[in-house]
């Protein structure tokens, strides 16, 4: 009929109508934006920072399209603000000893300001990926300045495929009330001063995976710095992280000052530590389960301390030289299964391997663990030596109970690395620093 085939016309003439429309848009919405073509410099001798902000004010007009930097050597002087965009790289990331194949960013944190700045400002849903950024001091003395990526507010940030050498601190939500879902993978941090990463409130699940904080030259790092830090986040998934020479390697805290009192909730594996004074504090009211870890520490591998906690670990190893490789203090509730407890190391004596204090709100288990010590006391409990023959053994009145481990004092030097002074360097140093 006349009247089907007009409205059949109408629908050709209205799909052909937004058929152009979208194609206009699609036309004027570019895939990606390239750092080049607003004026930074890949080689490194221009400032590139208002270039780079350019870039991100387009990406901000254009829907939040990808901001791209290519290979090259470029100089940020300034803050970037990233919000519900993504600053990318290289697509994915290897690790080199003395470089990387990602383009990197030489970062002058004195540029714009006296005190000190970030590099990134990293807002809800901002994502940094694919860098590697190197900090140029300029020959100022290293002191406290802000974090080279400030997850400084919203939820769902992302941090992927970094290198990040230098920083004070290289990636941190400190300060952020609630950094849900925030997402850090594939970094490698070379030679923070302060903190590796530094993770805030979190209300909402969070995930840390493949994160290596790496400080073999930073005396500041040795002195009085953390490789990660952990502080109030509902179910993180944190695995395979490692820190090498740290003052503390890995600290779950309940309590930061100036934030609300939030304990650490969430499931930790594959976790190594290497040439920390203290290898991994747990401190507070955190909930906190450990599989496969690894710790070789100068003082104690594994401190619990503080009231309200609850820690459960299966499968690990603490190995100390100049203290307890495991000391549990405070109101917690601490089961050990399955792991490895030593330290052999005669130069330091009167010191166990497994130290447990008295506090009568405590529930303490240790069974199935292999306990060893250069000290003819391998386990303290409540202060009081126990006989490594008897078990089941319930001591420090009824709060700790040891079952099926096997005791022994061991005095074979051949396993002992660490030359005496390394169990008083950090104290040195941090003196050295004040």
């Amino acid at each position: 009929s006349t009247q089907s085939t007009g409205n059949s016309e109408m629908a050709k003439w209205v799909f052909a109508a937004l058929s152009a429309l979208c194609s206009a848009a699609a036309a004027s919405t570019p895939l990606m934006i390239s750092v080049v073509d607003h004026g930074a410099d890949p080689t490194g001798q221009a400032d590139s920072t208002l270039a780079f902000r350019a870039a991100l004010s387009a990406s901000t007009a254009a829907t939040s399209t990808p901001v791209v930097v290519p290979p090259g050597v470029y100089m940020i002087t300034g803050t970037l603000n990233v919000t519900m965009q993504s600053l990318m790289g290289s697509t994915a990331a290897a690790w080199v000893s003395d470089g990387s194949p990602q383009p990197q960013i030489v970062f002058h944190p004195f540029g714009e300001s006296a005190g000190g700045s970030g590099m990134v400002r990293l807002g809800a849903g901002g994502t940094v990926h694919g860098l590697h950024v190197t900090y140029d001091w300029e020959g100022r003395a290293i002191q406290p300045i802000p974090p080279c990526i400030h997850m400084a507010e919203g939820d769902g940030p992302r941090v992927s495929d970094m290198r990040i050498t230098g920083a004070w601190a290289a990636v941190s939500s400190i300060g952020n009330p609630n950094c849900g879902r925030y997402l850090l993978s594939n970094l490698f941090i070379v030679d923070a001063h302060h903190y590796g990463i530094a993770m805030g409130a979190s209300f909402d699940f969070s995930t840390i995976d493949g994160v290596e904080v790496w400080a073999p030259n930073s005396e500041w790092m040795f002195a009085n710095g953390t490789g990660i830090l952990i502080h109030g986040v509902d179910g993180v998934r944190a695995s395979n992280l490692a820190v090498f020479r740290a003052s503390v390697g890995i600290s779950l805290q309940s309590n930061l000052p100036g934030a609300p009192a939030h304990g650490v909730w969430g499931t930790f594996t594959n976790l190594i530590t290497d040439y920390c004074v203290t290898g991994m504090l747990v401190n507070g009211s955190n909930t906190v389960q450990l599989n496969s870890g690894s710790f070789q520490s100068h003082e104690s591998s594994l401190d619990v301390r503080g009231d309200g906690g609850s820690l459960r670990i299966a499968g690990s190893r603490f190995k100390s030289n100049g203290d307890a490789a495991v000391q549990i203090t405070g109101s917690n509730i601490v089961t050990i299964s399955g792991s490895g407890i030593s330290r052999v190391f005669e130069s330091v004596s009167s010191v166990p391997a497994l130290r447990i204090g008295s506090d009568p709100e405590q529930a303490v288990t240790v069974t199935g663990c292999d306990v060893e010590a250069s000290d003819p006391v391998v386990v303290e409990c409540g202060g009081l030596g126990v006989s490594p023959t008897i078990q089941p053994l319930v001591c420090a009145n009824g709060t700790v109970m040891l079952a099926s481990n096997f005791v022994r004092v061991s005095r074979s030097g051949a396993r002992v690395r660490a030359d005496p002074g390394r169990r008083w360097g950090a104290d040195r140093m941090r003196q050295e620093l004040e």
